[in-house]
């Protein structure tokens, strides 16, 4: 995962380039079915009454998409949202 900024070459979030870091981090997020996960809606969660297996995927997906956007921020920027549990 460390190396998904490296492979698509984005640039990392420094604190002047949100537009471009926003569309390119939606485009990664998409593409590997995160998005959900990022948007976070009440109706994109598991129900109570879901399996512990589909409970178990929102989860990792969450941890997923926060992986990808914490490695795709510049350490500068990541001091500022350390305190940021989720994506």
């Amino acid at each position: 995962m460390a190396t998904i900024v490296k492979q698509t070459g984005l640039a990392k979030f420094g604190g002047d380039n949100y537009t471009e870091w926003a569309k390119s981090m939606r485009a990664v997020m998409l593409e590997k079915e995160l998005w959900e996960a990022v948007r976070d809606r009440p109706e994109d969660r598991p129900k109570t009454d879901d399996n512990e297996a589909t409970k178990a995927e929102w989860a990792k997906k969450k941890n997923r998409a926060y992986a990808i956007l914490h490695l795709s921020l510049d350490e500068a920027v990541l001091v500022l949202v350390d305190h940021c549990k989720t994506a």
